[in-house]
């Protein structure tokens, strides 16, 4: 997890904290006296008079560096905001796995969970009682409004449903595979310009510009330009521009005790008003291109998956709300654009630290596509060579292994979930309603890279 700054926000920030103190009251006795304490059952050696095991409540641990009050929120802020993941695991593996108490202040405690069979009882056996909650909606819904991934229950249920409507569509995935195609010859472009200018440039921020354009095609039917052969005028289109900063903004609430960017949001100051000016920029442009698509004539055919979702609904006579279709819009997007730039960008790293899992994807190359291999070995430009199609990736088993391995290693985005109702699970963690968790990753621990095979 990194740290994330917004110009300016420091001066601003600085003035909330006495703010903060007002609210520090409250939030000690909501922790401490109004939470209800969650507990573990644990048997003890001895038992009752009717022979069963006697059972007694143990509180769960919490970190050596608690303080009261404060609980766990100056240590995370000064030590671990750049190793998030890596100290949630720490932790976990202190305590043997077992559930244990995240505390910041003026918030319920947060119980982290980390063993599979935890995981197995809240995303599938009691996946009924734990959903996103209104706490994790109230903290995306500003960015991704009612999207799939910040809903719950029915509605949840019926974007899913259309999602699963819209890539079933035949014209999607050839449309997909074209649009992959066309603008990686444009990124194969680029990099022979940097090559021939001998200039350098971030690989990530190019993967984040092919991905902008491939999703641009593909979601809206819009060409972001931000690739371009001309290198030196590179820039982001405005929705990107405005993507970026808005999940700035998500980023930054993460990091920040919620009544913080909850007052900074009602008084319209620093990071959260920088952020709403960006979210605005975004929900404009995709509004604008929606009217547009609806305005198109319904005899000219487009592939685009906003332009076929408004064909489906309008063969469904269904009543259309832009609103639901722009937070179903820009949800696909982001989430698509970013987990694949992100994919890529982990998978080149992952590479260049085993040289020789890369030695072995080179070799599958070259005994699966030998004509793509002589275009390297010859020297021929990138953007000459041509890319390989659907049925030629899936020949190359070991570069997906590799991929999935990659996907596997680095860490996602926290997972997390709010109990509905009271509840039990498998290892005798009480759970009261309203309560949090979240989900840290521990897989990678045992994993080599050579297991990609």
């Amino acid at each position: 997890m990194v740290v994330i700054t917004m110009p300016g926000s420091e001066r601003l920030d600085a003035l909330l904290l006495p703010a903060g103190l007002l609210v520090l009251t409250y939030g000690a006795w909501r922790v401490l006296f109004a939470a209800p304490i969650p507990y573990r059952l644990e048997k003890e050696p001895s038992s009752d008079k009717d022979g069963q095991p006697r059972l007694r409540k143990v509180p769960l641990p919490r970190p050596e560096s608690t303080l009261w009050l404060w609980g766990n929120t100056l240590d995370t802020d000064k030590h671990h905001s750049h190793r998030y993941h890596d100290w949630l695991k720490d932790e976990s593996e202190r305590v043997g796995w077992r559930p244990w108490l995240l505390s910041m202040t003026g918030e319920r405690p947060v119980i982290v969970l980390s063993t599979p069979e935890a995981f197995d009882d809240v995303l599938q056996k009691q996946s009924d009682i734990f959903e996103k909650g209104p706490l994790k909606r109230e903290l995306m819904r500003d960015f991704l409004g009612d999207g799939i991934v910040s809903v719950d229950g029915e509605l949840w249920r019926l974007q899913r449903k259309r999602t699963t409507h819209l890539l079933m569509a035949p014209s999607v995935f050839p449309f997909m595979a074209e649009v992959v195609e066309a603008q990686t010859h444009k990124f194969c472009a680029v990099v022979d310009a940097l090559v021939a200018q001998q200039r350098s440039a971030s690989l990530k921020k190019l993967l984040n510009s092919l991905t902008s354009d491939i999703f641009g095609h593909i979601g809206f039917g819009v060409d972001m330009r931000s690739l371009e052969s001309d290198t030196s005028s590179m820039t982001l289109h405005p929705f990107m521009e405005a993507q970026e900063q808005a999940g700035v903004l998500l980023q930054a609430r993460m990091q920040q005790p919620r009544w913080m960017w909850k007052l900074k949001r009602f008084l319209n100051i620093g990071s959260e008003k920088h952020g709403r000016k960006q979210i605005n920029v975004m929900y404009s442009i995709v509004h604008d291109i929606i009217l547009k698509c609806m305005a198109r004539d319904p005899s000219t055919p487009r592939k685009d998956f906003l332009s076929v979702f408004l064909a489906q609904e309008q063969e469904r006579e269904q009543k259309l709300d832009t609103t639901v279709v722009r937070d179903m819009a820009v949800t696909m997007f982001s989430a698509g654009q970013n987990t694949t730039a992100e994919t890529m960008s982990w998978f080149i790293v992952m590479m260049n630290r085993y040289p020789a899992v890369a030695a072995k994807i080179r070799a599958e190359i070259t005994d699966k596509l030998p004509a793509l291999a002589r275009a390297n070995h010859a020297g021929v430009a990138a953007s000459d060579v041509p890319v390989p199609s659907l049925d030629e990736v899936q020949e190359l088993m070991y570069l997906e292994a590799c991929l999935r391995e990659s996907m596997r290693l680095n860490g996602m985005a926290l997972n997390s979930r709010q109990a509905m109702k009271d509840t039990m699970l498998s290892d005798g963690t009480f759970l009261h309603y309203d309560v949090t968790f979240t989900f840290p990753v521990k897989g990678p621990l045992e994993v080599q890279p050579a297991h990609a095979a």
